[in-house]
């Protein structure tokens, strides 16, 4: 077969307010005593407000965020074993917050008659009013502080004059070829792990971008509100810009929103770029699951499904625009924005723009909703920026913008698929210090490269229209697909944001540097260039089948459908028996819970026990674990974590025999001082129970941060 003759354009595009904007407020922050309204001291309500605002409600109506002092507290996830309980909890966490919170805010914006919206992920209210308005709210103690929403104006690089933007595959110019990979997919050994099997069955992407064109030839299939037949875009299909984070814009091919009326959101997937490249949004989708069955094939997981959210408007966005697609990729709702449900959530999200109009300063309600996502076992790829300098002085300490700056996000920078080397474009490290500790040093960005230059993918013009783009816009995607596949390969790691992470990173192509942004030496791993190195699929996919559990499973789980129960539980603070068989070993301090702590102050026996869902289990290993003696700074025990001071001394385990508790033959322990304690039971036991009677404990109380029964899988 003849090769296609492919048009190539040279474009470096990250995403609207990435790199490529012009800003139209500075994003430094400065004091709001230092402007305003009048030359006297400044009231007490003022110095809450970000002088943005105050400059720009002086000449009458603006629009600001308002932020309040209380944010959830979500760290309860991280004991919560699945996905689906995770982004259910953080949802419940969220909510209940806002709603408790943002009463009093409320009130004082309707009853000054003025716009606002309410937010979630992070505890915000999008407003638009007047000084009074802007007052109101400002003295309301719950407020912490006001920020300004900017907006930028898109800035792209010189293109090649000679390329033409997109390229038809049917067109009688241009002869079909083979089905092969697009070389970038191939450079990152995507199609070895495709040999394997694995090509993102079962795993949702989402793109946080210009939208979709859902019905292209290459994403079409993919889309999870297609069945072959028929649309549904209920859970599939978001459009954040609309009145009021959007004025009309009847000239918009997505926004007036087609039959709902200027203004209004798109009722299906749109894609409105036509400054960025021609589809910017579908391009991005296209290289993480794009595949036309015939000729096409430019995604990494061709048989993973997508979502999608538009937050920007040709390539413009605002931060009230970035916090309801945030939102709702954590609770999809249907195409009327009612019946919110976690379980439709995302795995990954691919997000490929930037802030740097006008953003507030910290505290971040953009870095809210990172804290958010991951809490909920959602993976937030994000490109690392543009910002490099071409030649040969590198742009170090060019990882500036939210998002990609986050420790939160998994930041992508940009290789050549020709040489396997950095793009000049790419954003180097190390990022500005951590936000929530401004003394701390800089640290290292990004964490992972990925091909990111003249990547062919998907464009909006036709239904067959596909074009080559350059940026880390481009890297990103490849990086969320390679999340599919590695999730396809194993399942249970699905909602373990920090496992997927590692695996992609320890199963990278290291690649060195002499750069020496951040003081890198040639020779480091990570740096500050490359970050763990350039994705490897097959790599990735091989770690991950390495965590599957082809041994004992633990039966002892909440999650599972067992129920616990105990002699007695000290209920001043959360020592719950549910918490003694979460999955969490470490346990936290005293004041944390973590774990079962018993009533009886030095009376003993105490016994704590669990009946297994579904009926009885063959068990031949009992794990107990005891507080350690480092209890305000727990770790995962091993067999030489020390629990001389707090630990139980004497028990013994017993299992139902329908009738009573047996105690299990040399199943008694005795003066064991360590956090982790194996017993085997040496012939397996089947029964319905596990308990474990404590004789003897130290510091006057029994306490247990995790019992666990294992047996063999399938049952």
């Amino acid at each position: 077969m003849k090769s296609q003759k492919r048009i190539r354009i040279k474009l470096f595009c990250l995403l609207v307010v990435a790199g490529l904007v012009l800003i139209a407020f500075t994003s430094s922050p400065r004091s709001g005593a230092q402007v305003g309204l009048g030359k006297a001291a400044a009231p007490d309500w003022r110095t809450k407000v970000d002088a943005r605002v105050l400059e720009s409600v002086a000449l009458g109506q603006t629009e600001f965020l308002i932020y309040m002092k209380q944010q959830a507290d979500l760290s309860g996830a991280k004991t919560l074993a699945t996905k689906n309980e995770k982004g259910s909890y953080v949802y419940q966490r969220l909510t209940a917050n806002a709603a408790s919170t943002q009463v009093n805010v409320k009130q004082a914006l309707a009853q000054r008659g003025a716009q606002y919206k309410s937010f979630w992920i992070s505890n915000v209210v999008w407003a638009k009013g007047d000084v009074t308005v802007l007052q109101a709210v400002a003295t309301l103690p719950e407020v912490a502080a006001v920020y300004p929403i900017g907006k930028g104006a898109l800035k792209l690089p010189p293109q090649d004059g000679g390329a033409s933007r997109a390229e038809s595959p049917n067109s009688p110019n241009i002869p079909l070829v083979l089905p092969t990979p697009e070389p970038g997919i191939r450079k990152v050994n995507a199609d070895d792990a495709w040999a394997l099997g694995f090509e993102g069955q079962g795993v949702v992407v989402a793109g946080a971008d210009t939208g979709v064109r859902w019905t292209h030839n290459a994403l079409k299939n993919q889309y999870r509100g297609w069945n072959g037949t028929s649309a549904n875009h209920n859970y599939n299909w978001h459009d954040a810009i609309h009145i009021p984070n959007w004025p009309p814009e009847p000239a918009n091919i997505c926004n007036p929103g087609g039959v709902t009326g200027a203004g209004q959101p798109n009722p299906e997937p749109c894609d409105d770029d036509e400054i960025l490249g021609g589809g910017h949004g579908s391009h991005t989708v296209g290289t993480m699951v794009g595949d036309d069955g015939a000729t096409n094939l430019i995604g990494m997981a061709p048989q993973a499904k997508w979502m999608a959210c538009r937050n920007m408007s040709n390539g413009v966005g605002a931060i009230p625009t970035y916090l309801e697609c945030m939102e709702w990729f954590i609770a999809p709702t249907d195409t009327n924005d009612l019946n919110p449900d976690t379980s439709k959530a995302p795995h990954v999200i691919n997000n490929s723009w930037g802030c740097v109009e006008g953003c507030p300063p910290e505290p971040n309600p953009l870095r809210d909703t990172l804290k958010a996502s991951r809490a909920a076992g959602i993976v937030y790829v994000a490109s690392a920026g543009n910002d490099g300098a071409p030649g040969p002085a590198p742009g170090c300490n060019t990882i500036y913008h939210p998002l990609a700056r986050y420790p939160e996000a998994f930041t992508v920078g940009s290789t050549m698929h020709t040489t396997d080397t950095i793009s000049d474009f790419s954003s180097r490290g190390p990022a500005a210090a951590d936000p929530d500790n401004p003394t701390a040093p800089l640290y290292l960005k990004p964490n992972i490269s990925a091909p990111g230059s003249t990547i062919r993918s998907s464009l909006r013009g036709s239904d067959s229209t596909y074009g080559s783009l350059s940026g880390t816009s481009m890297a990103g995607p490849h990086v969320a697909g390679l999340v599919a596949l590695v999730i396809s390969a194993n399942p249970a790691l699905a909602g373990n944001v920090d496992r997927i992470e590692e695996i992609i990173e320890q199963s990278a192509a290291k690649k060195f540097t002499a750069e020496g942004c951040g003081g890198d030496t040639p020779t480091q791993v990570p740096n500050n260039t490359y970050g763990w190195g350039r994705i490897d699929a097959l790599e990735a996919v091989t770690l991950a089948l390495e965590d599957v559990d082809t041994g004992l499973v633990n039966y002892a789980l909440t999650t599972l459908g067992s129920v616990p129960a105990a002699s007695s539980t000290y209920t001043t603070r959360n020592y719950s028996t549910d918490s003694a068989f979460d999955g969490e070993r470490s346990g936290g301090g005293w004041e944390q819970g973590g774990g079962w702590n018993d009533a009886t102050r030095d009376a003993w026996p105490d016994s704590l026990d669990i009946t297994f869902g579904g009926g009885a289990k063959t068990i031949s290993e009992v794990h107990v674990y005891t507080l350690q003696n480092d209890y305000r700074n727990p770790v995962v025990p091993d067999e030489n974590t020390d629990a001389s001071v707090y630990g139980i001394q004497d028990f013994e385990i017993q299992t139902w025999n329908g009738v009573l508790w047996v105690t299990v033959p040399g199943g008694t322990i005795t003066g064991n001082t360590k956090a982790m304690r194996v017993i085997s039971l040496g012939s397996p036991v089947t029964t319905t129970g596990i308990r474990i009677v404590v004789n003897m404990g130290r510091a006057h109380y029994s306490r247990i941060v995790e019992l666990e029964c294992y047996g063999a899988p399938g049952q």
